[in-house]
């Protein structure tokens, strides 16, 4: 097992003790061209119950460090309740997202852009969300 995926799953310690799943995965796809390497750390609620994302926004901040500090960068972010949703990245002078990839600056440019998706939804909640980064 690798250091980040140690770090990363060390740092989701208590959510899994507060019956919280944690999945993290990293693959590595070689291409003849050279390879894509792709890390993905997924936090589903306990038993399927949607949930205020607020309470786990400090343990995807923590996920978010050890990946910047490892080269990694985010590029997609979904989130699932009823219907997966696609976190897109916002523009915050015009209150609205901006189509193609999630190209985010910092965490909080990330984090605004999950509760946005999150408050034009009809539920406002979660049950599953899922950070992709890649190298």
């Amino acid at each position: 097992m690798s250091k980040l995926k140690q770090d990363i799953e060390d740092s989701l310690i208590e959510l899994v003790d507060e019956r919280y799943t944690v999945d993290v995965k990293n693959n590595i796809t070689k291409y003849p061209n050279g390879e894509e390497d792709i890390f993905s750390i997924t936090i589903r609620t306990p038993f399927f119950s949607g949930e205020d994302i607020n309470k786990i926004e400090d343990y995807l901040h923590q996920c978010y460090d050890f990946m910047e500090m490892d080269n990694y960068n985010v590029f997609k972010v979904t989130i699932n309740y009823s219907q997966v949703f696609n976190v897109k990245r916002i523009d915050k002078d015009k209150g609205k997202t901006i189509e193609g990839d999630l190209k985010v600056n910092d965490w909080e440019e990330l984090w605004d852009s999950i509760d946005f998706c999150l408050f034009s939804t009809p539920d406002k909640m979660y049950n599953n969300i899922k950070l992709e980064f890649k190298r």
